[in-house]
């Protein structure tokens, strides 16, 4: 059920686990899992929601095209395994501010195209490629999204094609403000001030894993509040080890049967290594597939 947002103001800043910059953290403290299969079928329900005409959104600047075209590139491969719609803007819109404002015109560029909209940041990391984005669509609810330890997370979140969130998409545009995390700002400020937008507050890991707290079969991991040193090293960690569906076997919009994952796990933890570089080459291991 999607919650009022004013019943949940005293959650909104409350998390388990405090972020911690992976920088900060020496390296003799670092532990680490990778991505291993889920134990799950290939086609989840979602209360007969399956249906769902769904499109991902996501955006990027030229100055970080090193590493953010290979992330659209794997998002495009989980849209074209699952038949959403992929929508990637290289460059921002608004020239006149900052690229973060950007996902709000890109947003309501496709609205009407879809029954929900999945925006993810350029990055995200989606490292479970068997898990159906749709599940997490509620047909109660404009609006689904996370909170860490900083409020409600802008960078991973679902949004329905409805009145009141389009109107809440343009509320938050026309809310020009400049500050630290400015979009992200505006849209909790007028999401405490539309007591006729129906959010949903999903746990945090369900589409918004850190680096201390991914497990397996988590859906995406974000490399959020990172160095960009460390936000491409870790990118490229979780990119190697996401899960793939096989080649050969059949997509989940064609016809066929829909077939479980193998349930042979990638790696179990990896102890405590030495230094950061050694912890990137052993978990920097190729990809498997299904």
């Amino acid at each position: 059920m999607a919650e009022s947002i004013r019943s949940r103001i005293a959650d909104f800043f409350v998390d388990d686990q405090p972020y911690v910059p992976m920088d900060t953290v020496p390296p003799e403290q670092k532990t680490w899992s990778v991505p291993a299969i889920p134990q799950r079928a290939s086609h989840p329900t979602n209360n007969g929601q399956t249906g769902i005409d769904l499109g991902v959104v996501t955006l990027w600047t030229p100055e970080i095209n090193d590493w953010a075209e290979r992330q659209s590139a794997e998002k495009n491969r989980y849209c074209a395994h699952w038949g959403f719609s992929y929508h990637p803007y290289p460059k921002k819109i608004d020239s006149s501010r900052a690229p973060t404002w950007s996902k709000i015109p890109a947003l309501l560029n496709h609205l009407d195209d879809h029954e929900w909209l999945l925006w993810i940041d350029a990055d995200a990391v989606i490292t479970n490629h068997l898990f159906d984005a749709r599940t997490l669509c509620d047909p109660e609810a404009d609006l689904v999204i996370t909170h860490d330890h900083a409020g409600f997370n802008a960078g991973i979140f679902l949004i329905r094609n409805t009145e009141v969130a389009r109107r809440f998409l343009d509320r938050v545009w026309q809310n020009d403000i400049d500050t630290f995390h400015s979009e992200q700002t505006s849209k909790d400020e007028i999401m405490a001030s539309m007591p006729d937008l129906r959010v949903k507050i999903l746990p945090k890991r369900s589409m918004n894993s850190y680096w201390f707290d991914h497990r397996p079969g988590d859906f995406i991991f974000h490399a959020a509040g990172e160095s960009t040193d460390m936000k491409t090293k870790l990118l490229t960690v979780f990119t190697n080890a996401a899960r793939l569906p096989h080649p050969l076997r059949p997509t989940p919009h064609r016809r066929g049967p829909a077939p479980a994952p193998r349930r042979r796990p990638l790696s179990g933890d990896l102890g405590r290594p030495r230094g950061a570089e050694q912890l990137f080459r052993r978990l920097a291991r190729p990809r498997r597939h299904a």
